[in-house]
């Protein structure tokens, strides 16, 4: 689960964690304090950019990165090298730093949700597609 997303959603779904909808919903609603905090006088969907100091600064605070070193190994490694050069993120750049890790929660979900169905309804030879097509 997406470190800071954990802490603002626990025992979703018996244990399974929030789903992707839920969870871009709180990454959303981040940007949205993050857009106010940087520019509180402006209406945060007209907030474009947000200076990466700040966002860095706003990541530490939620216990994704513990320090600014590491949140731009993160955004080297989610967005690449020019995101540093630019100085800024913009809310598509900032949805991307957390998209890979979504993804890879839905799947873990799924795949949990596969192995509960496979338990209570089939015995361990069956086949994994067999459980697929349960699901």
């Amino acid at each position: 689960m997406i470190a800071g997303v954990q802490e603002t959603v626990e025992n979703v779904h018996g244990g399974l964690g929030p789903s992707i909808s839920e969870q871009s919903k709180i990454i959303d609603d981040w940007w949205m304090e993050l857009a106010n905090e940087w520019k509180p006088d402006i209406h945060h969907r007209f907030v474009r950019d947000v200076p990466i100091g700040i966002v860095s600064k706003f990541l530490i605070k939620k216990g994704i990165v513990p320090d600014e070193y590491n949140a731009f190994q993160l955004y080297i490694d989610d967005l690449g090298e020019e995101i540093v050069q630019k100085n800024v993120i913009c809310r598509d750049d900032f949805m991307q730093i957390f998209s890979k890790r979504m993804f890879r929660d839905a799947l873990l979900q799924v795949t949990k949700k596969i192995d509960l169905i496979g338990s209570e309804k089939y015995r361990e030879s069956q086949s994994l597609v067999l459980r697929i097509n349960e699901f």
